[in-house]
């Protein structure tokens, strides 16, 4: 393979060019890339192949290492250039850099939408500060509106009135969430009354019932129109049970013996069990004990006199019965 002359951009002498598949990358000469890396030095090979974009092979740079002193670079690449097909760079520093680059992108996404978001967020802050109060934070807010918009949805709220007394009731329910978190067990119990007047006065409990259907909406309103319906599942061994209760049982069972297995807490499980067991029994053994102790047990029945039947008595009786048969 001929290699074009050129003047070396560093030394500045007239020598053989490397020939570069990469369209940004400047070529020198060979010279001053033996000067620049070591030829028996991967991370060097890795360098030189990744700069003019050439496959990198480090079984194959070895053994051209170890036959040459000099040249490596050279005949490394007159090698890669004899192929009918020159392949690009290939290596494990693709697959980080495409790492980084998604991060990167990702991050400039989260960077654009970090800086949408004050804007945006002061903006909801001031226009639900006009309808809640200035004095509630960013996240009360959403929590408030999210519970008007909820309550009004599922109770078909209309009345206006009944608007206003419900954002003052969602309002009084802040409040007492912050109370709760305060320890404020006094201002808890104002609000938790006035709460109690609001929502009478604003008649919420009877709007909650009236609005309440006769549509099935949960499973535990299916097994209860099956069971007032008469309905009883057929079972063939006789007994009576509820299948309700023991499809729950199977699924608790279930799940113990799972998270059992999975966590190897079994046996543990097992050992504190028996061991609250014994406890619990030596408790009660010790109440039963400062009730009535052993020894009045045995003053009591001491005192007692049991009659005993002789033996002649009894060969009587047996006689006497086989006499009449």
């Amino acid at each position: 393979m001929e290699y074009e002359i050129k003047k070396c951009p560093i030394c500045g002498k007239n020598a053989e060019m490397p020939r570069s598949n990469n369209p940004i990358a400047q070529p020198v000469c060979f010279e001053c890339i033996k000067k620049i890396l070591k030829y028996n030095d991967i991370a060097d090979a890795d360098f030189f192949c990744r700069t003019y974009n050439i496959p990198l092979d480090p079984e194959l740079w070895i053994k051209i290492a170890d036959a040459l002193e000099s040249g490596v670079f050279k005949e490394y690449m007159t090698l890669q250039y004899n192929e009918d097909f020159v392949k690009e760079y290939a290596g494990k520093t693709q697959d980080v850099w495409e790492i980084v680059n998604r991060e990167w992108r990702r991050m400039t996404k989260q960077a654009y939408i970090l800086e949408k978001i004050k804007p945006m967020k002061d903006a909801y802050i001031l226009r639900e500060g006009i309808t809640w109060g200035h004095q509630y934070s960013f996240e009360e807010l959403i929590e408030l509106d999210s519970l008007y918009i909820q309550s009004i949805q599922a109770n078909r709220i209309t009345n206006p009135l009944q608007k206003k007394s419900l954002k003052t009731l969602l309002k009084v329910m802040v409040d007492m969430d912050k109370a709760i978190l305060n320890h404020d067990s006094t201002e808890l119990k104002n609000l938790s009354a006035t709460y109690k007047i609001l929502s009478a006065t604003a008649q919420l409990d009877d709007m909650i019932e009236d609005t309440h259907t006769d549509d099935i909406t949960t499973i535990a309103e299916v097994a209860l129109t099956l069971e007032e319906a008469g309905f009883e599942m057929p079972y063939y061994d006789g007994a009576k049970r509820d299948e309700i209760d023991v499809a729950i049982a199977n699924i608790q069972e279930s799940n113990v013996r799972t998270i059992k297995a999975a966590t190897g807490l079994s046996q543990l499980i097992e050992q504190i069990s028996e061991k609250q067991k014994n406890k619990k029994e030596q408790e009660k053994t010790k109440e039963a004990i400062e009730k009535t102790s052993i020894d009045e047990l045995l003053i009591e029945y001491t005192d007692q006199s049991i009659e005993e039947d002789s033996d002649a008595a009894i060969t009587d009786i047996f006689f006497e019965d086989e006499k009449d048969e």
